[in-house]
């Protein structure tokens, strides 16, 4: 074919070949503070993304993104049939990572150019600003926000199952009584959401049944933080031994501290996905609004991490101060143990918590002092022995590894 063109045609047919390669091995980065959106061909996507895992053990995860929500791509159709990933990254694996050329170093929106065939594999990536559409950007910045509100909360089955019927006694601890049925918005907004995600189609209908939801989960959200921050708080630090012991066992049996953190999961992701079909409601009938509606969810988004991590921070401090045994009380040993059990108790109830809200990619405890997390392990481990304390203190690695080569089913 090029022997039948003239020198200058083939020049451009080789040059445009070798474009069309690079183009169909890119990969396009949105880059925030919550994580990185990359879309690209099905093969480089998966790699990358296991790349950058295996490069931060247990400070990275990924989750497919529904192939509806991500940004069209200008170009042939082969270039158009791309898929993407969610990469949430710890702060301090994202330096690192960056510094090395595998991430972007900035936020934004970047495409990567390859040095050789095997660029991906070899992590040579070079990133560079995209030159796209204004639409295009905004479009990207909806999936990302959507993506973020998607992975904000998971594992939210086992919340469920663990809150069971306790969930009204709760709300009413909470004087959250009269927002309604949690668990019931909370299913009624899943299975709206995945029917959005099957057929595109948000309608006004199913819109105006769930609008009036959003603002009391709201209420609901901050009443439960309350309650949380109150079991604890009510309890004097100096009390003897025997009185913190009753009043710590009060806290979860009577007040119950544990479920009012994991219907807190649940309420938590019932905003947040009402959040996305805000966004979608908005994308389809009012889009001149979207970027507005964007900045207040991930204004939200941030709000709710900043506002998760005190409490959990609060609540370490807490029980670190409950679990101090003074030298003229170590003869109780009996009310020790108690103490120690039910401290211990709690702090599997915040482990999950906060491994629920990927608190360990979002870096709450990066800089909590070393003797406190020193001092609640080792009251853990005189509790329940060393075996248990071993889980570490936000559970295993592998549970932040989500896999990428299957979509999350709700």
């Amino acid at each position: 074919m090029i022997k039948s063109m003239g020198r200058t045609e083939a020049l451009r047919h080789v040059v445009s070949d070798r474009k069309d390669a690079v183009l169909r091995r890119s990969l396009e980065v949105v880059a925030g503070p919550e994580g990185m959106l990359v879309s690209g061909p099905e093969s480089e996507v998966q790699t990358y993304t296991e790349r950058v895992i295996s490069e931060a053990p247990g400070a990275a995860s990924a989750e497919v993104v529904p192939l509806r929500l991500l940004p069209g791509v200008p170009g042939p159709s082969l270039l158009r049939r791309r898929s993407g990933a969610f990469l949430k990254v710890a702060p301090s694996a994202r330096g690192i990572l960056a510094a090395r050329g595998v991430l972007p170093g900035s936020d934004g929106i970047f495409r990567s150019t390859l040095r050789g065939a095997n660029a991906i594999r070899a992590a040579h990536l070079h990133w560079i600003t995209s030159a796209i559409s204004p639409r295009s950007i905004i479009n990207a910045h909806a999936t990302f926000s959507m993506m973020a509100l998607r992975t904000a909360v998971r594992d939210t089955e086992s919340a469920i199952d663990r809150v069971g019927g306790t969930a009204d006694r709760v709300l009413a601890l909470a004087e959250a009584s009269r927002v309604g049925d949690v668990v019931g918005h909370h299913r009624a907004l899943r299975r709206l959401v995945r029917t959005v995600d099957e057929t595109g189609v948000l309608t006004s209908a199913d819109w105006a049944a769930v609008a009036p939801i959003g603002p009391m989960l709201e209420v609901t959200v901050e009443r439960l933080r309350a309650h949380a921050r109150r079991a604890l708080e009510s309890i004097p630090r100096d009390d003897s031994v025997p009185d913190r012991a009753r009043n710590l066992a009060a806290a979860i049996d009577d007040n119950r501290l544990g479920e009012t953190l994991q219907l807190l999961l649940v309420a938590e992701e019932s905003v947040y996905m009402w959040q996305q079909l805000r966004i979608e409601r908005v994308r389809q009938a009012e889009p001149e609004h979207l970027h507005s509606v964007i900045a207040s969810s991930r204004e939200q988004l941030g709000e709710h991490s900043d506002r998760d991590r005190d409490i959990v921070r609060a609540l370490r401090e807490q029980l670190g101060s409950l679990g101090s045994v003074r030298v003229r009380e170590i003869h109780r040993l009996g009310a020790t143990h108690r103490l120690r059990r039910s401290i211990s108790q709690l702090q599997d109830d915040l482990e999950e918590f906060t491994d629920s809200r990927d608190g360990q990619l979002a870096g709450w405890l990066d800089d909590e002092d070393p003797a406190l997390a020193a001092a609640l392990q080792e009251m853990r481990r005189r509790a329940t022995g060393v075996g248990r304390a071993a889980r570490g203190r936000l559970g295993q690695v592998g549970s932040q590894l989500h896999s990428i080569a299957r979509p999350k089913h709700d």
